[in-house]
C-alpha cells in the first residue's frame, strides 16, 4: 500500500457536530469513488487511546482536485485541524 503526505486546505463546520475537510490531492494518488483512506496526523500535539489515526471515506468523486471527507463528533483529538 502507498503511503502520502497530504496538506488539510480547509476544515468546515457542516452540521451540528460535523465536520467537512478538504485535503490537497498528492500527485499519482488514484482512487475509486466509494473507497476509504487511514490518515495519521504525523506529530500531533494531542491523542487519545485510539491513537494517531482514523479511517476516513472519500466524499469526491476520483476527477476532482481535492480530496473531501468528513467526520462526525470531532470534538476530540486526533481530528484533523488546520494551523492557526
Amino acid at each position: 500500500m502507498a503511503e502520502y503526505r497530504i496538506e488539510l486546505i480547509k476544515q468546515e463546520t457542516v452540521a451540528e457536530a460535523t465536520m467537512a475537510f478538504l485535503f490537497a490531492r498528492p500527485s499519482g494518488f488514484e482512487f475509486r469513488a466509494g473507497q476509504c483512506a487511514d490518515l495519521t496526523l504525523i506529530h500531533p500535539t494531542e491523542t487519545d487511546a485510539e491513537g494517531d489515526a482514523r479511517t476516513f471515506s472519500i466524499a469526491s468523486p476520483p476527477f476532482e482536485d481535492g480530496l473531501w471527507s468528513s467526520s462526525e463528533s470531532c470534538a476530540g483529538p486526533p481530528c484533523p485541524r488546520s494551523s492557526p
